[in-house]
């Protein structure tokens, strides 16, 4: 994953893929990157519930950009993670890496 380039795309509008996953069924909406923390992790936010989530670079494959939809002027583009993230109410988030991933080092 080019962290620089992630950097960069700060608040662009992405897609997971996998989908974070609840018990009712996926989250099927998009996320907004928001700044780079202090300790390196990249935290996203779904505005329509209000969930918020780090994810750490090593759950991150890669970042591509969709320039038909950043027509608006916004960055628009998929995430595509090496853990399936699930949301169940009391927990918040936790992942699962995805086995036979490629992890680039």
């Amino acid at each position: 994953m080019n962290k620089s380039k992630l950097m960069n795309s700060t608040y662009a509008r992405v897609r997971l893929h996998p989908q974070a996953r609840t018990r009712h069924g996926i989250i099927d909406r998009e996320w907004i990157l928001l700044p780079c923390d202090p300790k390196g992790g990249f935290p996203i936010w779904q505005q329509d519930a209000g969930y918020v989530y780090t994810l750490g670079p090593d759950h991150i494959h890669s970042f591509y950009s969709d320039p038909a939809a950043s027509a608006d002027g916004l960055i628009h583009g998929t995430l595509d993670l090496n853990v399936q993230l699930r949301y169940s109410e009391g927990r918040g988030f936790t992942f699962t890496p995805i086995r036979g991933r490629y992890r680039r080092s």
